[in-house]
């Protein structure tokens, strides 16, 4: 779902999504960041071992956390170009509407 969303940002841009789909794309957008970085580590450490505990719990927090970086930059960059910064200037921001 993360790579889907930023294939159509690379391809329409954020304020083109927001526009087409009435808002429910910042909706989306905000459940991909709150649920992706949990889903990737329950992805490495829930994997079916053969009844074994997984002790991939000590290589879970890199990659979890280079994904959660990479989330916030995404988070700013969409919230800035469709809200602006401080929500002015934006297309979408309060002083517009």
């Amino acid at each position: 779902m993360i790579a889907l969303e930023i294939s159509l940002l690379a391809i329409f841009g954020a304020v083109r999504l927001y526009g087409a789909t009435g808002g429910l794309y910042f909706d989306v957008h905000l459940l991909l960041f709150s649920l992706g970085t949990p889903a990737l580590a329950n992805v490495i450490i829930l994997r079916s071992k053969a009844d074994k505990a997984s002790s991939d719990w000590l290589a879970a927090p890199i990659p979890c956390a280079v994904l959660a970086f990479c989330l916030v930059l995404l988070q700013y960059d969409v919230s800035e170009r469709l809200f602006g910064v401080d929500n002015e200037g934006g297309p979408y921001s309060s002083d517009q509407r």
